[in-house]
């Protein structure tokens, strides 16, 4: 938990800045819903594993443009929980949750006075944590509690509805492609009263995204 915490304060850090207005700039800023589909495959002890995960949540982020031009920058981030979960032939109840954060250059370009298509391309990180408890016959129960930071590309493509002249629509969808997956497990024997942890990168890892969403947005040339 303490490692999500840390994880959240980095967007913030990172993201803040895209948010804060000049005289030069115009910033976006929007909050919203949206529903995550992951799909991801990985090996572990020589046995192949396919899973999708299905995730509702909450959207926020930003866009940054500097003089007027239709290029800036975008940060992206996201807090989901998920509702299903299928790991291989493996039959376990679990919670957890998801958040991600993604970065990098985005363009605009408009449509019509109101409409205006949008795209951005970037690097991903993405954190989920689970705990869980199994039946383990030579030790008992045992409880988990994971923790996973993945790494890859992602775009964000969408488009804008002007409604006022400080406020917009937004509706896209999110696209992730991550190669890399580094892994934390605590397993506590509950009888024993022993704990183990390991650390390491999945094996054979590759996961693919897409989060569709709607938010409502804020131009703050026009708030401050």
């Amino acid at each position: 938990m303490k490692k999500a915490v840390f994880f959240l304060l980095i967007f913030f850090t990172l993201g803040c800045p895209l948010f804060s207005q000049s005289h030069v700039s115009e910033s976006w800023l929007s909050f919203g819903a949206g529903y995550g589909n992951s799909f991801e495959q990985f090996s572990r002890e020589n046995t192949r594993f396919r899973s999708y995960v299905a995730s509702p949540g909450f959207i926020f982020g930003g866009y940054r443009f500097f003089d007027n031009s239709n290029l800036g920058i975008f940060a992206d981030g996201f807090f989901a929980v998920p509702v299903r979960d299928s790991l291989g032939n493996s039959d376990k109840s679990d919670v957890g949750f998801q958040t991600g954060l993604i970065i990098g250059p985005g363009y605009r370009i408009a449509l019509s006075d109101r409409l205006a298509f949008r795209a951005t391309a970037g690097l991903t990180l993405f954190l989920a944590s689970f705990v869980y408890s199994e039946h383990d016959p030579a030790h008992g129960t045992v409880e988990y509690e994971t923790m996973s930071i993945d790494f890859g590309p992602a775009a964000d493509i969408g488009f804008r509805y002007r409604i006022g002249r400080a406020v917009f629509l937004s509706a896209g969808s999110i696209f992730t492609a991550n190669f890399g997956r580094l892994m934390w497990m605590d397993a506590t024997f509950k009888e024993m009263q022993t704990q183990k942890s390991s650390i390491g990168w999945e094996r054979n890892f590759f996961s693919f995204g897409i989060r569709p969403y709607i938010t409502v947005g804020f131009n703050l040339l026009y708030i401050w």
